[in-house]
């Protein structure tokens, strides 16, 4: 059986090609279609690769996956399923800390993570990204863009990675446009170790329930995320002109 990333990486060009009318209006046929294929060889192929987190990271950076139902009719967002998940595997992560024998991580996530480590957990976030007084949504690179002041800070130059795992590639190389390594760790991967369905999602990781409509399965989110990619490419959020994570490796932001 194929594995599958060529699964869906067959879905993705099928799709390109389905709807290659509409794309060729939009721009020059072959620079859409060259754009595609390396959009798509991202999507599928690339990882966040593990490395040893435990002596090379000096904190835990969490990025949150989608949303849970509102804690009342006109009540804020809970975090939901998916994030109950990344919480649980950041308690992981610091027990592997302390098993070393190695200090205690500064701790920089998502508030939807923060949330669940202390109230699930009883550990305390040193920082959490958080959105502003109007509420509004709390993008990729929002997150990182609150968390790199406070890591330049404490002078921590490599972090390990927690992401969804479809998410992680691109919130890696967010973590590499500021300027520090993402360091992967087994979580990351397909069927990486966290028991989803303890926290009410699929085998994926996705909540059905999250009122995020494309985080709720794998098929609707990788065609977000194969069109936010090179979006945020464009804005120069982000570089994909190689498939590595260090500080310093990145290119001028553009594709190539």
């Amino acid at each position: 059986a194929a594995a599958p990333g060529c699964a869906i990486c067959s879905y993705m060009v099928s799709e390109i090609f389905r709807r290659s009318p509409e794309l060729a209006a939009k721009t020059d046929a072959a620079d859409t279609q060259a754009l595609f294929r390396h959009a798509t060889t991202m999507l599928t192929l690339w990882t966040v690769p593990v490395g040893d987190f435990v002596h090379e990271a000096g904190a835990i950076v969490g990025f949150a996956f989608a949303q849970g139902a509102p804690d009342g009719a006109d009540g804020p967002p809970t975090p939901g399923g998916t994030n109950r998940g990344l919480a649980w595997s950041v308690v992981q992560l610091l027990d592997a800390y302390a098993r070393a024998g190695r200090p205690r991580p500064l701790v920089m996530v998502q508030w939807e993570i923060a949330q669940v480590l202390w109230e699930e957990h009883g550990v305390r976030a040193d920082v959490s990204a958080t959105v502003d007084a109007e509420g509004n949504y709390l993008s990729t690179y929002g997150v990182m863009a609150q968390l790199a002041t406070a890591l330049d800070e404490s002078g921590v130059r490599s972090v390990a990675l927690v992401a969804h795992p479809d998410h992680a590639v691109r919130c890696g190389k967010v973590v590499q446009h500021f300027n520090v390594t993402a360091i992967g760790t087994a979580f990351l991967g397909e069927g990486g170790g966290i028991p989803w369905d303890r926290f009410g999602c699929d085998a994926d990781g996705y909540d059905a329930a999250s009122t995020q409509p494309w985080t709720t399965g794998r098929a609707r989110y990788l065609l977000h995320e194969l069109k936010n990619r090179p979006a945020m490419v464009i804005a120069g959020q982000v570089d994909f002109s190689n498939d590595g994570f260090a500080a310093g490796e990145g290119g001028s932001g553009t594709l190539r």
